[in-house]
């Protein structure tokens, strides 16, 4: 990966960048549906924002003795995904390392424009830009670094807790039309 803290965080973070926010872990529960004349049915589902696996069943039952199961696997990907790999918690005073995977799900090399913004946490060793919105104080950083096809590449980006309560990462990348985005809540706790 090269690195470039030298990031132009406006070409970042832009309106366009749908930010994943549905987590639900349930695509689609229905409990009855009908077949045509030729026993076939179709379900349209609208995924939730999970990059994952989706486990699909199905059952079905005609008359008193003739039923049947089916499985299958689905596996919802972007072509350029943001994987932030956040610990659980953090202590006031911590320092440390906010690791994002970048995964390249094509077959030609990206670049990528990588950008987090913070709050209640300082951005450490990065160029960074300070925002003021509502009564916080935002924390910006960006990086450019190059995927290789269909591979991932870990940005990491050093930062400290500021006070108690809750500290928000939103990380958002871009290259060319591919893009994605993701949110990290995090308590921070006062050690005892």
């Amino acid at each position: 990966a090269s690195g470039g803290a030298g990031a132009d965080l406006n070409k970042v973070v832009q309106p366009d960048i749908a930010l994943r926010t549905n987590f639900n872990p349930l695509a689609l529960f229905a409990p009855s549906i009908t077949t045509d004349a030729d026993g076939h049915a179709q379900v349209d589902v609208q995924l939730p924002d999970n990059l994952t696996r989706y486990r699909i069943m199905a059952v079905a039952v005609a008359g008193e003795n003739q039923f049947g199961s089916a499985e299958a696997n689905l596996t919802a990907r972007l072509p350029l995904m943001v994987r932030p790999s956040a610990p659980r918690f953090l202590n006031f005073g911590d320092r440390f390392e906010l690791p994002v995977v970048l995964q390249n799900q094509t077959d030609q090399e990206m670049e990528v424009n990588v950008a987090v913004q913070a709050a209640n946490i300082d951005l450490t060793d990065v160029e960074q830009t300070q925002v003021v919105s509502g009564s916080a104080q935002l924390e910006s950083a960006g990086q450019t670094v190059k995927v290789p096809a269909n591979d991932r590449v870990e940005v990491r980006f050093p930062a400290a807790t500021m006070s108690a309560g809750t500290a928000r990462f939103q990380i958002a990348a871009v290259s060319g039309d591919n893009s994605d985005a993701a949110t990290v809540d995090l308590p921070v706790y006062t050690p005892a």
